[in-house]
């Protein structure tokens, strides 16, 4: 790969005629790259840029859209030790305001132990659909500072949508891996239970049942399968 749009690009590309997208950069370096790609123009009078601002008052300030629908990317730079702090309190506030509301929020994967209370606290919230997606490269325990693997939250994912990226996930994990040191690996979960999910264990137990096998097991609601 020799040129990489960046995620704000490829958003704009794929805006549907009634659709609008709104873009926040802390960085003045970065907003200006992102002045330049969006110029106050006709032709980009649907992308709403605020720079140099925080992406977290952004966000609080437009939720909930007029739309009563939307999609929120939140992809932090992680640089504050207070940063997992920080979007835990923004996906709260969201959660207060706009609960029908599509929410991607990628983190880092370093410390094993750190990610996993990341995402047990953001369990802790309450919502009824949140899937998370990781990728991870190098195992976290042997080099914890170290940038080993990248994951997904998404609060409100659409139908179907795990299956894909648990697909995903295992081919990045098996084209960017290691796996001579270490077996790289990509999965797909429920963090909070799903009516999807429970549909795929009704499912699960027929093709059981039609495959002739006796053994027993049970689905709770983190979608794992004892």
């Amino acid at each position: 790969v020799s040129v990489y749009p960046g995620s704000a690009m490829i958003l704009r590309r794929h805006l549907r005629p009634a659709d609008r997208l709104v873009l926040s950069e802390l960085q003045p370096g970065e907003g200006d790259a992102l002045s330049c790609l969006f110029p106050k123009h006709p032709y980009h009078r649907r992308v709403y840029l605020h720079t140099p601002a925080d992406g977290y008052r952004v966000w609080k300030a437009h939720v909930p859209p007029l739309e009563r629908r939307g999609l929120i990317l939140c992809d932090p730079p992680y640089e504050s030790d207070t940063e997992f702090e920080s979007v835990i309190k923004a996906y709260m506030a969201h959660v207060k305001r706009f609960q029908t509301g599509t929410v991607v929020i990628w983190y880092p994967i370093k410390s094993g132990r750190d990610t996993s209370e990341f995402v047990e606290r953001m369990k802790q919230v309450g919502v009824s659909k949140l899937l998370a997606c990781e990728v991870l490269l190098r195992d976290p325990e042997i080099e914890p500072n170290r940038l080993n693997g990248s994951g997904l939250l998404i609060l409100n994912p659409p139908y179907l949508l795990k299956d894909d990226l648990d697909s995903y996930a295992k081919w990045l994990a098996g084209a960017l891996g290691d796996g001579k040191k270490w077996g790289a690996r990509g999965r797909c979960w429920w963090v909070t239970a799903d009516v999807h999910q429970k549909w795929e264990g009704v499912r699960d137990v027929e093709d059981k049942l039609e495959g002739g096998e006796e053994e027993e097991w049970v689905q709770d609601g983190s979608g794992v399968k004892t």
